[in-house]
């Protein structure tokens, strides 16, 4: 079985299907506005002299050119809702993709910290909730795809009520990225958040917040 034509290809399929309807209808218009002239000029001896476009009826004509008008611009409003529906579709297996990575991407921090909660029941406990929060269709779902990792496991860490210790991820790359941004509901954002440094010694320069702090005073 051959491959579908990839997107760019569609996309631009449609927008020559789409120029080749409007020409299509601007032709059919001047056409119509031609044997308008001619049929005035039939039926009315003082109208100005009009160039014979046909010799069949030209009011017939008219009204047949009229309809075929009328058919290209009805075909094109379907090809033009048809094209809509075909990107808004695009849009939503897109965002539910990438709403799937960043869910799972969440899930598996938010994991790594259970390890560390309590017993080996209550871990179980724990991983099992956050299975089914992560499988729910919550009303918060397209946080993940506009909010940080930070904030979703933090969420997500506040409703199993799981406390990290958040300085022990402050060398992971996404903690460095909402640290610098100041990414607001960030557990690595404001005043009280562990100090995020440019490398992965702890001995670079601090970002974000503490940026302008200096280094943390010594033991």
């Amino acid at each position: 079985m051959s491959e579908p034509p990839a997107q760019p290809a569609l996309d631009a399929l449609a927008a020559r299907r789409m120029a080749m309807l409007l020409e299509l209808g601007e032709m059919g218009m001047e056409l119509a506005r031609s044997l308008k002239a001619q049929a005035l000029s039939a039926l009315d001896p003082d109208a100005p002299a009009a160039p014979k476009v046909t010799d069949a009826d030209p009011v017939l004509m008219f009204t047949r050119v009229s309809r075929a008008v009328r058919q290209t611009l009805a075909l094109q409003l379907r090809c033009a809702h048809a094209d809509q529906a075909g990107r808004t579709e695009g849009w939503r297996v897109e965002a539910t993709e990438s709403r799937q990575r960043r869910k799972a991407e969440v899930g598996e921090v938010a994991r790594m910290m259970i390890e560390d909660e309590g017993s080996e029941f209550v871990q179980e406990r724990l991983l099992a909730a956050l299975d089914a929060r992560l499988e729910a269709d919550a009303p918060d779902d397209e946080d993940f795809n506009t909010q940080a990792v930070g904030v979703m496991v933090a969420r997500i860490c506040r409703e199993l009520g799981v406390r990290p210790d958040w300085s022990q991820w402050v060398d992971m790359p996404w903690a460095l990225a909402e640290a610098r941004a100041q990414t607001p509901g960030s557990p690595f954002a404001g005043p009280d958040a562990p100090r995020v440094f440019d490398d992965d010694e702890g001995e670079g320069e601090p970002v974000g917040f503490h940026q302008s702090q200096g280094p943390p005073p010594a033991a």
